[in-house]
């Protein structure tokens, strides 16, 4: 069991999913895979509703060794293949205000590849930073500084910045108050930061098996993300949150709040019961009916692991640099490759551009039916 909450210092949880052990999902084909299994728990605070991991030694030490590889994200990187693209491409509006920071010193936390920086260099950026430990140092120039380190509350670059930010990094920290706590050391008096999050609100009410993953520790709606920041006193200025992200713009307030000991009212998702009702679901269709499922992703692969049932389907994926290779011991396909007639479903595995990916098969001739996971 846990010890303390790390937004309110509570002792009290409730474990809400308890699943047969999985292997960590990185995006990479079965040949390259990892074949340790490691469990599958959620915890969700009784004071706060803040839901996380307990990573134990042996996963912290897995994903350590994964986030110092070129397997650091979790899903295709920032700007590689069609997801990355697509994803970069989505996050374009959330980031438009940092144009206002073009001749100020910023620091990207968790930057991964760089290639935010990289875009942000080419827009004439001049004082640029980032930190993460996969990223290679090596590419730091006159405009951009890259640093190959684990941030922590100790970590120091004797450097104060006007603008903060981190895309997809909260949720896999392993104590988010040293983050936090790094961010506001590092920041100037005016400063800003602008942090972007799953926001896995809806999964937990609707019982999507996509909710979980080894990667993830912390697990934030949009109240349990406010509530942590409000403990170092920054409070938000700009809401872009959507059912996929949370994304807030923040800085310090002016006034001390402390939210430690602030009780909420207890939330019960039922969310290993619509699970349940969601893994039956699919099973289902699968085993009734001819199905090409779309989308080869962690969510999928908690399915396939949670559901123990050997099935047969043709799999499917828009990322081009996934066709040809085997994930789930299927070979990916190319939509073009399939006779659409064929099938009498096509479950649409990810969340993300459902009703474009329904509109593609529609436009290719299929007149199955669609099944997907709100």
């Amino acid at each position: 069991m846990p010890s303390l909450c790390k937004i309110c210092n509570s002792q009290e949880f409730i474990c809400i999913l308890d699943k047969k052990r999985t292997k960590i999902y990185t995006n990479r084909e079965d040949s390259e895979l990892d074949k340790t299994k490691l469990s599958c728990k959620l915890y969700q605070c009784i004071k706060c509703n803040f839901i996380f991991q307990q990573p134990t030694n042996k996963l912290k030490q897995h994903l350590l060794n994964i986030y110092q590889s070129e397997y650091a994200q979790l899903s295709q990187p920032l700007g590689e293949g069609n997801w990355g693209r697509e994803r970069f491409n989505s996050l374009k509006k959330k980031i438009k205000y940092i144009s206002l920071y073009k001749k100020k010193p910023i620091l990207e936390i968790g930057c991964g590849n760089g290639f935010i920086l990289k875009y942000l260099e080419k827009k004439g950026f001049t004082d640029l930073c980032g930190i993460d430990p996969s990223v290679d140092h090596r590419n730091s120039n006159n405009s951009t500084t890259f640093y190959k380190e684990f941030v922590n509350s100790k970590l120091k670059l004797n450097k104060k910045f006007d603008f903060i930010f981190s895309i997809g990094f909260y949720e896999h920290c392993f104590n988010i108050n040293h983050i936090t706590k790094f961010s506001v050391n590092h920041l100037s008096k005016k400063g800003k930061i602008f942090i972007i999050v799953p926001n896995f609100l809806k999964s937990l009410k609707t019982g999507n098996p996509d909710l979980f993953s080894h990667e993830h520790i912390n697990y934030f709606t949009k109240k349990t993300i406010i509530k942590h920041f409000k403990n170092f006193n920054l409070k938000v200025i700009r809401d872009y949150t959507d059912d996929h992200a949370i994304s807030l713009y923040l800085q310090k307030s002016k006034t001390k709040t402390y939210y430690k000991n602030h009780f909420c009212t207890k939330i019960n998702y039922n969310y290993e019961s619509k699970l349940f009702h969601n893994i039956s679901k699919l099973s289902h269709y699968l085993e009734k009916y001819n199905c090409l499922i779309h989308g080869a992703c962690n969510s999928l692969n908690n399915f396939i692991s949670w559901s123990n049932y050997n099935y047969n389907f043709s799999l499917v994926d828009n990322d081009e640099n996934k066709i040809g290779k085997i994930y789930f011991k299927k070979k990916i396909k190319s939509l073009k490759e399939i006779k659409l007639s064929d099938y009498d479903y096509v479950i649409i595995i990810p969340k993300h551009f459902v009703n474009d990916i329904k509109k593609n098969y529609v436009n290719r001739g299929f007149n199955g039916k669609f099944i997907s996971l709100k």
